[in-house]
């Protein structure tokens, strides 16, 4: 089960009632996780923020926290699925109702599949795909009884084509982008909001962690993928891509073969 080092009171006690509406981001350790805390703070929200990193977690919160915004801080491994139920009761006790969730949370793996260990493979399955899915499923009921309520999944640029190399990666952000899609639409009218962000290459310790630091290193700053994202989530858009140059290329895709378009990505991640 989650636990709370920074929440006011014992685990279930209930949070004083504030003006500010509560925000949910998931990986907040990483930069672009710690980017879209820091805007939701800036916009007058209070956080829920959660991540392996309990020292970078701390620092956050205490970051957080020196703006005047109530800020919870949860160390929850989101593959674990009974440390994600944990975080939802813990909130439910707590009586924090999410207006926005982030699904920031999520990492990938260079290299082929018949090389990559099986539990970091399922791992990486279920926090991009099983975790955000059911983060989505346990708060979204609150947000279309309250009729408002924003959904922010991170998907990727990676989703507009397989990579070899990348294989279940693009596959999971896919996935993203595909569920944000339908569900912006199966919320039309509801006052919810769902959007999926697709940035590119982004400087965040997310190639550190996929294996390859020295892979496309012409990124973007984690600060415009945010901006992109709340300007579009204004405008009612279930999916946008961050960055221009991302944008063209993604569009492309559309017109390229499959096949073609898989041997092209492989050959700009380095791996053919």
């Amino acid at each position: 089960m989650a636990t709370s080092d920074k929440a006011p009171g014992p685990v279930g006690a209930t949070i004083p009632r504030t003006e500010r509406r509560w925000a949910l981001v998931t990986g907040a350790t990483g930069g672009l996780g710690a980017a879209f805390a820091r805007w939701l703070v800036a916009h007058d929200m209070n956080l829920v923020i959660t991540g392996r990193d309990t020292m970078r977690l701390a620092s956050l919160t205490t970051e957080l926290e020196s703006s005047g915004a109530q800020v919870i801080s949860l160390p929850v491994d989101l593959a674990d699925r009974e440390a994600r139920a944990g975080l939802v009761t813990d909130l439910t006790a707590k009586q924090v109702h999410v207006d926005t969730l982030v699904n920031n949370a999520g990492f990938g793996i260079i290299g082929d599949v018949g090389d990559t260990d099986p539990g970091r493979l399922r791992g990486m399955l279920e926090v991009n795909v099983v975790a955000l899915t059911d983060l989505t499923r346990s708060f979204l009921p609150a947000m279309l009884d309250a009729g408002q309520g924003s959904i922010i999944n991170v998907a990727s640029t990676a989703s507009f084509q397989p990579i070899p190399g990348m294989a279940a990666y693009a596959a999971s952000k896919a996935y993203v982008r595909s569920f944000s899609t339908a569900l912006s639409d199966e919320t039309r009218g509801t006052g919810v909001r769902v959007i999926a962000i697709n940035p590119g290459p982004t400087e965040s310790g997310f190639f550190s962690v996929a294996g390859d630091d020295t892979t496309l290193t012409r990124r973007r700053r984690p600060e415009q993928v945010v901006e992109t994202t709340f300007a579009a989530l204004a405008k009612g858009h279930p999916s946008i891509v961050d960055g221009p140059s991302n944008a063209v290329m993604a569009m492309a895709n559309r017109f390229v073969p499959t096949s073609l378009s898989a041997r092209i990505a492989a050959r700009m991640l380095g791996r053919r």
